[in-house]
């Protein structure tokens, strides 16, 4: 494998001492598939801060000393790069690649790069279950449903919703000053159920549960903004308030355990902003969880 995986390695201890860098293998697909979008092009059309394009290389090397848990079997199926501004041909490579690991039953983990990732994320799993009601969820201060001329990182929801019936949305963490007043009339329109970040503590699982119920399919999106920014510095766009990882955690894994879980992706890991690898190691631990949860 690639240094990026290189791990500490403690001899004496045997297969007991094994972490992901010592089992991840580019040869097979396994239970669990990586497959890194490096993309700063949506960012760079949604006038954000770049340097996402350098997330799926700091996220692998934050996930390589993860110790091995319940999961063995970790496929690294390496990069989609964005050529120039040919951010649409790099998002249906990146999806015709992953769909075929999800139609092997692995669990897709997309590592971003920008957040045009989730339209990317989004396709695969079409791709692979052309027939179900695909739920999405997004951890997110922003709605992500700008109307532009191109894709951008901040317009995927709106694309999914407004093309697919068959696709539907519940988004967590909302920060309502960072999205304009048209932002949530789109929000209202294409019927996404939110919680906002004041609000998340205070909200029941029924709701959510409820919801789960109605789709076929799930694809959960991590934008790393969510998070409050001294938890997550390392971030395109850091929130003014976000939610804490712990209280957005057993919402994660009521998430990751409903048998329903095609993709999990990771967007806005921005090494160039991070502090002491803080973001991305945070980023790992949040992958590690949702791993060990679903399988």
């Amino acid at each position: 494998m690639s240094d990026n995986w290189r791990c500490r390695t403690d001899a004496l201890d045997g297969d007991k001492g094994l972490r992901w860098g010592h089992v991840v293998t580019d040869k097979s697909i396994g239970e669990v598939c990586f497959l890194g979008f490096a993309s700063d092009e949506g960012v760079r059309r949604n006038q954000g801060r770049l340097g996402a394009s350098g997330g799926p290389t700091a996220l692998r090397r934050a996930m390589a000393n993860l110790a091995v848990g319940k999961v063995t079997s970790l496929s690294d199926l390496g990069n989609v790069e964005v050529v120039g501004e040919e951010l649409e041909v790099a998002q249906e490579l990146y999806a015709i690649t992953l769909s075929e690991a999800i139609e092997q039953c692995a669990l897709g983990i997309g590592l971003g790069g920008g957040h045009e990732i989730a339209f990317a994320s989004y396709r695969a799993v079409r791709l692979a279950r052309p027939e179900d009601r695909i739920g999405i969820v997004y951890f997110d201060a922003h709605f992500d449903l700008r109307q532009d001329e191109k894709r951008t990182s901040g317009t995927p929801f709106r694309d999914i919703l407004r093309s697919d019936v068959n696709a539907n949305a519940f988004a967590i963490g909302i920060s309502a000053p960072a999205n304009t007043r048209k932002l949530h009339e789109e929000a209202g329109e294409l019927r996404v159920s939110t919680w906002f970040d004041h609000e998340v503590e205070s909200q029941h699982f029924n709701q959510l549960a409820q919801w789960l119920g109605s789709v076929d399919s799930l694809y959960i999106s991590f934008d790393l903004d969510v998070l409050p920014a001294h938890e997550a510095p390392g971030v395109s766009a850091p929130a003014g308030l976000g939610v804490a990882y712990r209280t957005l955690r057993p919402i994660l894994r009521s998430l990751a355990e409903s048998g329903k879980l095609r993709v999990f992706d990771v967007a806005e890991m921005n090494p160039a902003y991070d502090i002491d690898g803080r973001t991305a190691r945070l980023a790992a631990r949040i992958i590690w969880d949702v791993v060990e949860w679903r399988i």
